[in-house]
């Protein structure tokens, strides 16, 4: 059974295990450790039976990028160790960072990622997530184009 809660510090080290594995942008241990504090922050972990932390994910609240349209967030990172993939982790994850974002009266939650992950596109296109705009050699280490996709919270009830 796949459980999500609060990243704590405790988890950290297999959170920076995670991220090398998933060849994330590497964040070092201390932003993960001021992100635990920082209320704008939703920072979860999943835990499948004895292993503590399996995957996580990261985002914040941010201001609506419309006047007046109240509040929207972004996805930073999200990852599942290799060798738990295909277990449902990441989209208890993400359905429950959307159930969050919801708690808190978001209106959209944003993410950009890699237009070489087709893997990770589709997994967010399953989630309601829409391709938005294009951002020209966003990434580097490679270079690549990023693509922003954006699910409006209103659909989080039709996953």
């Amino acid at each position: 059974m796949i459980e999500i809660s609060k990243a704590v510090a405790a988890d950290i080290i297999a959170i920076e295990d995670i991220t090398k594995a998933c060849e994330l942008a590497p964040w070092n241990a201390s932003d993960y450790i001021s992100e635990l504090s920082r209320p704008d922050s939703i920072f979860l972990k999943a835990a499948l039976g004895d292993i503590p932390c399996s995957g996580f994910i990261l985002g914040r609240i941010i201001p609506g990028v419309v006047q007046d349209a109240g509040v929207d967030a972004e996805i930073y990172n999200i990852g599942v160790h290799p060798g738990r993939q295909q277990q449902g982790i990441g989209s208890k994850l993400i359905e429950t960072f959307l159930e969050e974002c919801q708690n808190r009266s978001v209106h959209s939650v944003w993410l950009e990622v890699r237009s070489g992950n087709l893997v990770a596109i589709s997994f967010y296109s399953e989630h309601l997530f829409d391709v938005i705009a294009v951002r020209r050699s966003f990434y580097r280490d490679p270079v690549e184009d990023a693509i922003v996709m954006r699910s409006n919270i209103y659909n989080v009830g039709k996953i």
